[in-house]
């Protein structure tokens, strides 16, 4: 089995552009949390230890969330809204572009079960005698 390597775009709030000092609290303490730092800190703090993590190539810890989380990946275009150059998700979107790497074939009309097959002998409308 093949080890999943996680990225900081792989993990939502785990990736910043710029400096830290251009972002809000609540976003440097994801940004913390995401990388197995802990997040009682004040603004100044939390920028100053963004930035040593950084300088230290801290790795995302890959427990954040449980584990649980998508990137934009599996996701199309279409379910994202634009809003100030950061994609959102809208309300409806659903996840289903996944890399299998073993997929099961796909179901063709050679592979689906006859009718026939899925109702019982004496409940088939062809078998039925006329009563």
């Amino acid at each position: 089995m093949e080890a999943v390597v996680l990225t900081e775009k792989d993990v939502p709030g785990a990736f910043l552009v710029g400096d830290p000092s251009e972002y809000r609290l609540t976003e440097l303490k994801r940004w913390l949390e995401c990388h197995g730092q802990s997040k009682n800190v004040t603004l100044r703090e939390a920028v100053e230890k963004v930035r040593a993590c950084i300088a230290l190539g801290i790795k995302v810890n890959p427990g954040v969330d449980n584990g649980y989380f998508l990137c934009s990946d599996h996701f199309e275009d279409s379910h994202f809204m634009n809003v100030s150059e950061k994609k959102k998700l809208i309300w409806s979107a659903v996840p289903f572009i996944f890399k299998v790497p073993n997929p099961l074939p796909s179901v063709t009309s050679s592979r689906l079960p006859r009718t026939k097959d899925l109702i019982p002998e004496q409940q088939h409308p062809a078998r039925r005698e006329p009563t």
